[in-house]
This record gives C-alpha cells, sequence and structure tokens, in this order.
C-alpha cells in the first residue's frame, strides 16, 4: 500500500518539481529567442497552429480514453432518472434495473 502511494505521488509531483527547479534557470535564456520567434510568427498563424494542437490534443484523449469517461455517466444517469421520472432520484431506477434493495 505504502509503495503504491509512493509511486503515484512520484510519478505526479517529480515532474512538476524537476520543471520548477529548471524552469526559472531557462527563462532568461529562452526569453531572447521567444521574442525574436514572436516578431516573426504572424498572430493569426500563432492562433491557428494553438487550434491545431488542442484539437488534436482533444481528439486523441477522446479515442484514448472513450467520450464517456469521468462523470459523463452520472450526468447520463441522472439525465435519463429526470425525464423517465420527473426526479434526480436514482435509487429506483437501479432498484429496476439490477434488483437493488431499498433503503
Amino acid at each position: 500500500m505504502l509503495t503504491q502511494v509512493l509511486t503515484a505521488g512520484t510519478y505526479f509531483y517529480l515532474p512538476i518539481f524537476l520543471i520548477a527547479i529548471i524552469l526559472p534557470r531557462v527563462i532568461p535564456f529562452a526569453k531572447p529567442v521567444l521574442e525574436r520567434l514572436a516578431l516573426r510568427i504572424q498572430p493569426w498563424i500563432a492562433i491557428g497552429l494553438l487550434t491545431v494542437f488542442f484539437t488534436m490534443t482533444g481528439l486523441y484523449w477522446t479515442f484514448a480514453s472513450g467520450a464517456h469517461s469521468g462523470d459523463e455517466g452520472h450526468y447520463l444517469i441522472q439525465a435519463v432518472s429526470l425525464y423517465e421520472d420527473g426526479d434526480l432520484d436514482i435509487r429506483n431506477n437501479l432498484e429496476n434495473e439490477i434488483g437493488a434493495e431499498k433503503v
């Protein structure tokens, strides 16, 4: 149990920690390069590239984890309950579908 927590914490926090240490040292050297690059690239090209980047990122995560990930299933169940019963209480839907006991 403890090793899983340490492994998960290391995977999550170590990259953030390393970036926080390295980034302040790199920014002063990168500033002149970024300023020259900003003068060369037109704003509409940058916006277009960022749009393509975010679109591709969204498509990747949609295909990798599926469109129905996260809380969406819960919201769909609530929407069906609201449509069919007129309330957000999903216990009666579960009782009918899977035979759950009444509380």
